[in-house]
């Protein structure tokens, strides 16, 4: 063997070593770059959910935050005060107390915590966030270490303030609604009994003001209501409450009265103050006011029972000439005879055949196709002529035929959605209203699978309209007759969203597969951003939760570009389509084909 042989056969251990370190040198730096690239990746992900970690070792008395911890409390890493210090004196003065006793739960060995509060930046900006803290323990049982998150949900409390606001009060005039209001008459009955106050509560609404929709449109209509809020918010004293309970309907409550002189006084101001023109598009529109007022005695124990008084002094300043306030007294008990008449008269009006149905479209925004019609209950009365399912539907809710209405409705739907679907030769879907007394029917759910079974109508082409106040008023209950209605292969809608007080994340309770916006959210699109960003937070949260969005109410082009810029799914409104009769709407399917059903509409 030559020296140069042995050389090499000596030197090939040196190189099997050389090559084996530097394979594990290559290997560790490779999985140092990789693990700092995992922590960019982490701090990225904190960064965009604004989300910060931070950790305590107490025995070694360490603490170490993530870059987000300080970026969400807004001072510099190199600060000069301790991370502790820093944080506490972040904290709102008001949450410092809350937030201190709930770290010393978690040092106690308590439960982890999960709180929020507010922080101030050292700029004076003010931000919520959410702090959940948990302690790790040793193997003696005693704490080691502190971990914490801290989630900077200001965007998300603000939302949700806007929806818990816009849940108890009027989108269009900003006034509290029915809800907010009754509340407010419940406490005002519990302390004007404690102190022996007088109170009382004004009902009023604008003369005719049907007919400013009906000639200049629902935009003008809105700018009377908003002026007529406006007007009234100035005649009233310091601590008077005024609502708007819909339509032209305003109620105000009255506390601490020195005598009836005063609520009267307050009606004649009201009165003057809305007898002013109020100028629409360079023309002067002038509006009178009824009002009715009830002042409290020992018989009213409910807000129910003033503003039924309230009301039914109302109907008679309307009786008597309107433009003028009456208050209330015992012997109005007529009213309510009148009532019951109306009741009378729509029953034998069911049995009699008067009632029909119109019928609106709904549009797929994107496609223009035609995805459900909706059906109206309407009576024309041979006295009365025409009448208003504003005044009879509620007539029907005291006097309990809204039970058979319904059912005929929902019949009568049914047969001339299978008499469609036969003539143009595809399935159409109906969406027809249920009232919240049907919804709490046991035999609901029974009579609806009846009622498709004698109409031969597909229960996959059938959607129900529920209230929003209707399904969230037994929630329990509610959920088992969705569900049942789920199983027969209904689809469920849930009507006037917007207007109640639930929330969405309620309504995953729920077998629910569709918001309809309320129109006066779809109202306000284009002229009050406020407005267009609870729509557009409600239609991307129910998204969100799978749920489609129909847009009732659209008037104006305007409005629908903002409804296809937010992604609404449907729309429905006289921009498309009034309601119309069966047979003008059937004569419209049978002429077209249903992608189409737009540019026939324009003709």
């Amino acid at each position: 063997m030559t020296m140069d042989v042995l050389s090499l056969l000596l030197l090939l251990p040196v190189a099997a070593m050389y090559a084996s370190v530097h394979h594990h040198v290559t290997a560790r730096r490779r999985v140092e770059e990789d693990l700092r690239g995992a922590e960019a990746a982490l701090r990225e992900a904190q960064r965009l959910a604004q989300l910060g970690s931070w950790e305590w070792d107490l025995a070694k008395g360490e603490r170490f935050w993530s870059d987000e911890i300080y970026r969400i409390l807004g001072v510099e890493r190199h600060d000069g005060d301790s991370q502790q210090d820093i944080f506490i004196s972040a904290v709102h003065a008001d949450d410092r107390a809350h937030v201190q006793a709930a770290l010393g739960r978690v040092l106690r060995g308590q439960t982890p915590v999960s709180i929020d509060h507010r922080i101030v930046r050292r700029d004076g900006s003010e931000r919520f966030v959410h702090s959940q803290v948990e302690v790790m323990l040793d193997t003696q049982g005693r704490p080691e270490r502190m971990l914490a998150i801290l989630h900077d949900i200001t965007e998300r409390k603000q939302l949700e303030d806007r929806l818990v606001y816009q849940a108890f009060h009027d989108p269009l005039t900003g006034l509290p609604n029915r809800a907010l209001f009754s509340n407010r008459i419940e406490h005002a009955l519990a302390r004007a009994g404690r102190r022996a106050q007088r109170l009382a509560v004004l009902f009023l609404d604008l003369d005719h003001f049907k007919l400013i929709n009906d000639t200049l449109g629902h935009d003008a209509g809105d700018q009377v209501l908003i002026s007529a809020a406006e007007r009234i918010r100035t005649c009233l004293r310091p601590g008077d409450t005024v609502a708007r309970l819909g339509g032209d309907e305003f109620t105000i409550l009255l506390e601490d009265l020195s005598d009836a002189d005063e609520a009267e006084q307050i009606a004649e101001r009201i009165t003057e103050a809305l007898a002013a023109p109020f100028s629409l598009s360079a023309q002067d529109m002038y509006v009178t006011t009824s009002i009715g007022i009830v002042l409290r005695t020992a018989a009213h124990r409910t807000p129910e029972d003033l503003l039924r008084d309230a009301d039914v002094a109302l109907y008679r300043a309307k009786d008597a000439g309107r433009a003028r306030f009456i208050i209330y007294n015992a012997s109005m008990g007529s009213e309510m005879v009148e009532r019951v008449n109306l009741g009378a008269d729509l029953r034998r009006a069911l049995e009699r055949g008067e009632l029909t149905l119109d019928y609106q479209p709904q549009l797929d925004l994107v496609g223009g196709d035609i995805v459900a019609v909706e059906a109206f209950v309407r009576w024309l009365d041979p006295e009365r002529g025409s009448v208003s399912p504003a005044q009879f539907l509620p007539v029907a809710e005291e006097s309990g035929l809204i039970n058979a209405i319904d059912a005929w409705v929902l019949r009568e739907a049914c047969r001339q959605g299978k008499r469609w679907s036969d003539l143009v030769g595809y399935d159409l879907t109906i969406s027809v209203n249920v009232s919240g007394r049907q919804l709490r029917r046991p035999e609901l759910v029974e009579s609806v699978a009846r009622i498709l079974s004698e109409t031969r109508f597909a229960a996959r082409n059938l959607k129900l309209e529920i209230s929003e106040i209707a399904v969230m008023a037994d929630t329990a209950q509610t959920a088992d007759t969705l569900d049942a209605l789920l199983k027969l292969g209904v689809q469920v809608v849930i009507d006037d969203f917007g207007t109640g007080y639930s929330s969405l994340t309620q309504l995953q309770r729920f077998p629910v597969d569709t918001l309809k916006l309320d129109g006066t959210l779809v109202r306000g699109l284009g002229r009050d951003s406020d407005t267009a960003a609870i729509a557009g937070a409600v239609i991307g949260l129910a998204h969100s939760l799978g749920l489609k969005v129909i847009a009732e109410g659209v008037e104006h082009v305007e409005q629908l570009d903002h409804l296809r810029d937010l992604n609404c799914d449907y729309g429905q409104g006289n921009l498309f389509s009034a309601p119309l009769s069966a047979d003008a709407l059937g004569n419209w399917l049978h002429r077209v084909s249903v992608g189409s059903y737009a540019a026939v509409s324009a003709d």
